[in-house]
């Protein structure tokens, strides 16, 4: 599992360049993410059952549970049945994966070099700020809205909507 995710980690550069004109490139990003998430869940689970067991050794048992510590942590109904539980997680992110892995080459995703491809150079430059000599006629919306933002009323907040470009 260790070299698929290192080689799904060298082809991440190219995907994220071709996702913006390639929708299967996007739908497999989103594939990708689903699965790191669960991945990470499973993660969380193992920490928290590793931790819970520690807490387990370290507590004197009770009187009435003298019984219970003769037995191993590792023999315990709860415990088998999260170390069964954990292993399906795995066995089912593992085909997961490896389905990711060979959805790859099917959408034409190289190994890349993490640090510019060539085409990585020439991607343009996205920004949310305008040249304002090319915006006309908002002086008036503007004057309402600063004059709404500096003016003494209790007013909250004030709604800008936009039809987009």
């Amino acid at each position: 599992m260790d070299k698929n995710v290192e080689e799904i980690e060298a082809v991440l550069a190219d995907a994220e360049e071709k996702q913006i004109t390639e929708r299967g490139i996007q739908m497999w990003l989103e594939d990708l993410e689903d699965l790191a998430y669960d991945l990470d869940d499973v993660l969380d689970e193992i920490a928290t059952e590793a931790l819970r067991r520690k807490l387990m050794h370290q507590e004197p048992p009770a009187s009435t549970s003298k019984v219970r510590a003769l037995i191993p942590t590792c023999l315990r109904p709860s415990t088998l049945l999260s170390d069964f539980r954990m292993k399906s997680k795995l066995d089912e992110i593992t085909p997961r994966l490896q389905n990711l892995f060979e959805r790859r080459s099917g959408l034409g995703l190289q190994k890349v070099a993490a640090v510019a491809s060539a085409r990585g150079s020439q991607r343009t430059e996205t920004t949310s700020l305008i040249h304002e000599p090319c915006v006309h006629g908002r002086d008036e919306d503007k004057k309402a809205i600063m004059e709404l933002l500096l003016s003494d009323q209790l007013i909250k907040s004030v709604a800008i909507a936009s039809r987009g470009l």
